[in-house]
């Protein structure tokens, strides 16, 4: 087992690192929301900026020695799940309803 000290060390070393990866994260699925040229992709871009977000809880929860962070965290990741399992549907029935238009204006012509 590691002393504490040394991963209070640790900690604060990796920390700063961890933020950037994150902000390069946010960025990217920011671009990806923004051009993102279906709505998959933005539905996509929106469930990788929830589990950032509920990754950035878990650390900040691990930093301050605060567990109700991270119910926060997980409730995000939940509800995120949910919407994207929301989206999936919709996404589904929509493609379902265009092969649906295209048979009917096939057999019409």
């Amino acid at each position: 087992m590691m002393p504490p000290f040394l991963i209070a060390n640790l900690v604060e070393l990796v920390a700063p690192w961890c933020l950037l990866v994150m902000v390069g994260a946010i960025v990217l699925a920011l671009l990806r929301l923004w051009f993102g040229p279906t709505r998959a992709d933005r539905a996509v871009a929106i469930d990788v900026l929830t589990i950032i977000a509920a990754v950035v809880l878990g650390g900040w929860a691990l930093q301050e020695d605060e567990p109700a962070y991270l119910a926060v965290a997980l409730v995000i990741a939940l509800v995120s799940f949910l919407g994207t399992v929301a989206v999936a549907l919709f996404v589904e029935a929509a493609h379902a309803h265009e092969s649906r238009v295209a048979a009917d204006d096939a057999n019409d012509r």
